[in-house]
């Protein structure tokens, strides 16, 4: 009798169930750092394969206003993934978050710079939220 090695594929329906419940366990985790530290942690998910089988988790902690300064002045001088890169390398907590995220391989560049990218986010937001407040 052969024995059939290859692995199940999952139904999208079940990978779908899989990362709801990821993103239940993830934001939980989140709310939980946010009690701790008593600030404002954001979550980050990649899903590193098609079968939801391993995830790349960061959590972001709300950048201080000086932090925010810094970052805008280098986008200003044009430096905006500079900006951003110091975004993240100051607010990830590092005890938490996976470390393919800041971890210098080429094969994760995609972790770090889509990190990146999610810390630039948080900064549009919070300038766009000041000028919200000042109408």
């Amino acid at each position: 009798m052969k024995i059939d090695n290859t692995p199940k594929l999952l139904t999208l329906k079940e990978v779908d169930n899989r990362i709801a419940e990821k993103n239940i366990e993830v934001l939980a985790k989140a709310e939980e750092l946010t009690t701790k530290l008593g600030i404002k942690v954001h979550p980050i998910t990649f899903i590193v394969d098609s079968q939801a089988s391993d995830f790349v988790i960061g959590y972001i902690k709300e950048p201080s206003r000086l932090v925010k300064m810094r970052a805008m002045d280098k986008v200003s001088l044009g430096q905006s993934s500079f900006a951003y890169l110091e975004l993240l390398e100051s607010c990830i907590i590092k005890d938490e978050s996976d470390p393919r995220i800041l971890s210098e391989k080429p094969e994760n560049d995609t972790y770090n710079l889509g990190a990146s990218k999610f810390c630039g986010n948080l900064l549009v937001i919070a300038t766009d939220l000041s000028d919200i407040k000042k109408n």
